[in-house]
């Protein structure tokens, strides 16, 4: 948002004939007559916008018609000369040609060449400089009132000035950004810093304040993301470079939360790891391998790592195996009361996989396992709270 400054309304008298009658100042302001052309004027002359920097320089012509004849001057008064009158202040005028205040005649016609200027320091924003002619000793403005528009760019500069992400709640991502210091700003410590919409800023690096000086760029990296259970939509803000409490610049963040998934989250899983196929014997004196069996022997499962995902951070109290139903059998639970399960690196890619054991009488007794089974399903919930699921194929020998 940009910030707009505007002169003060200057009451325009104008120009043209006067009266014989006229006796004082008063009656000057009062009885002068403005032509058309002055008065269609009347709410100010705009000219382009132009862009400045501070210290870059508009010029603008105003041209003085003194009225003739004048009242007599008053007794011990200045001679009668014509000022600039500016608002909001003489700080934006860089030079007059011809210089004021200037002496003048009654009936003469000036015309002042003005250059406008910025004040070194001049935030960003959008200021409007009013000028108007006065008439001295009388006090009377005798040229259209002249409205200058000028935009003063932003000390700071970002780039990007804008940047947009698409990121799942609770999740962020950095964000390399470059800030130019304008060359016509000020020295000072300059922090970066949420000013407007949700502040989404996790973290600035450099954090805190830095000291910036004129005509350099600094390189930040910023973390932003939204919270946690933030709903799916589209969120905006601004990040502000703050210097001595003003906004020198800033930069707008638009982020879009993604509509939270509800499919589980595909897993890798090795029913019998090592084993191929899958045999799972039903019977009691067997395990599918040739090798005797027991009515409580536990069939293990691997569940294995990759770079997105870890395995050991799975709720182990959350894991089933079966086939799906509401009767899925648990990881079987040690007479100590821990869970079967351990961190073991399976496929031998350098990541710690988990190895659950599950009691094939339990699955039997569930009906998980059965004479018909082709494959098992391992679900459970994963340390951020989306379910996972994976599946292996199963061979079953009576």
């Amino acid at each position: 948002m940009r910030r707009i400054v505007t002169a003060s309304t200057v009451l325009l008298l104008g120009i043209g004939a006067c009266s014989d009658t006229l006796t004082s100042p008063t009656d000057l302001q009062e009885e002068i007559a403005a032509p058309a052309a002055v008065r269609a004027n009347s709410n100010g002359d705009p000219i382009s916008e132009p862009t400045l920097q501070p210290g870059e320089t508009e010029t603008v012509t105003i041209t003085a018609i003194v009225p003739s004849p004048l009242p007599p001057l008053p007794p011990g008064s200045d001679p009668l000369s014509l000022r600039l009158s500016v608002s909001p202040g003489d700080n934006w005028i860089h030079s007059v040609v011809p210089e004021v205040p200037k002496n003048v005649d009654a009936g003469e016609t000036v015309s002042f060449t003005i250059k406008v200027s910025p004040p070194v320091g001049t935030l960003g924003g959008t200021y409007q400089i009013g000028i108007a002619i006065i008439l001295e000793p009388f006090q009377t403005q005798v040229a259209p009132y002249k409205t200058v528009t000028i935009v003063v760019p932003d000390p700071a500069q970002f780039d990007p000035p804008d940047f947009t992400k698409t990121l799942p709640a609770g999740e962020n991502e950095p964000q390399n950004i470059k800030v130019e210091i304008s060359s016509s700003a000020l020295p000072g410590d300059l922090t970066l810093q949420v000013c407007a919409g949700y502040d989404w800023l996790q973290s600035v690096d450099p954090e805190g304040s830095i000291s910036v000086m004129p005509g350099q760029t600094y390189d930040f990296t910023m973390v932003v993301g939204p919270p946690d259970n933030t709903g799916a939509g589209t969120y905006d803000f601004d990040i502000c470079a703050v210097v001595a409490g003003s906004v020198w610049g800033r930069q707008h963040v638009t982020i879009t939360v993604e509509e939270a998934s509800t499919s589980p989250l595909d897993v890798a899983i090795d029913i019998k790891p090592g084993s191929d196929p899958n045999s799972i014997n039903l019977g009691s004196k067997g395990n599918g391998n040739g090798k005797a069996a027991n009515s409580n022997a536990n069939i293990a499962v691997a569940l294995f790592s990759t770079d997105d995902f870890d395995a050991t951070l799975v709720d182990v109290s959350t894991v089933t195996l079966g086939d799906l139903t509401e009767d899925d059998t648990p990881v079987v639970v040690k007479r100590n009361g821990t869970f079967q399960a351990s961190e073991e690196d399976v496929n031998g890619d350098g990541l710690m996989d988990m190895v659950f054991h599950f009691s094939r009488a339990t699955l039997i007794g569930n009906g998980d396992l059965t004479d018909t089974s082709v494959s098992l399903h391992l679900t459970g919930i994963y340390v951020d709270g989306r379910d996972i699921e994976g599946v292996d194929d199963v061979r079953v020998i009576n």
